[in-house]
């Protein structure tokens, strides 16, 4: 999963700005995006810690977390580009839950 979610805007973005002539340019990058994210889905990859990997004393951000900061940094460095729109779908298709309030708050006044 941790190879997943290092690949994750490199693909999206390999496929948004391939050339008309590639093969790629037919493929939707929100669903690759989307089989990705269910891929790396917390709820079925560690249930009994909420999404959560925990060393020790100190319990890691789940991908989905991490991935929604990566997303919405890449969304605020252009926010009218054409990417930013399908960006803020992915940011839809996160699986985070109100028990990640810390999580929320950073990405509410990161994007404030």
């Amino acid at each position: 999963q941790y190879m997943l979610e290092r690949a994750f805007m490199p693909v999206v973005r390999v496929i948004l700005h391939a050339p008309k002539t590639s093969p790629l340019s037919k493929v939707s990058a929100l669903q690759v995006a989307q089989f990705l994210l269910f891929l790396t889905n917390p709820e079925s990859a560690a249930a009994e810690t909420g999404g959560k990997v925990q060393f020790g004393n100190a319990i890691a951000p789940s991908i989905h977390e991490r991935v929604a900061f990566v997303v919405a940094n890449e969304v605020l460095s252009n926010p009218v580009g054409r990417d930013a729109q399908l960006l803020c779908r992915v940011l839809n298709a996160l699986a985070l839950t109100p028990e990640m309030v810390d999580t929320l708050r950073a990405l509410r006044v990161l994007v404030s």
